[in-house]
């Protein structure tokens, strides 16, 4: 199973999830994301924290369609964020 990062999002970000303890920062960690939902002309990313204060954004991690990607970071927390649109209502997966 997953973390579910969105739900039935519309804009704005998502809750932050917490990923690891600083013990497994030096670990390589690859996830899948899983993107779905209706967008009606949203963007979704993902944004990552080392301390759930400053976020910053994924690079290569950005949907406006139904989609898979892969990437590979490390951080303590991770969140979906929507921006734009009207009506969506996206969910997100990490795995």
């Amino acid at each position: 199973m997953g973390l579910r990062l969105l739900s039935t999002a519309g804009a704005g970000a998502g809750t932050a999830k917490q990923l690891v303890s600083i013990s497994h920062m030096i670990k390589n960690h690859l996830f899948t994301f899983f993107v779905w939902g209706t967008f009606g002309g949203s963007t979704v990313t993902v944004e990552i924290s080392p301390d759930g204060t400053n976020w910053f954004p994924v690079t290569g991690l950005s949907w406006t369609v139904l989609d898979v990607k892969n990437a590979e970071f490390r951080a303590l927390q991770v969140r979906g964020v929507v921006t734009g649109g009207a009506g969506q209502s996206i969910n997100m997966e990490m795995v």
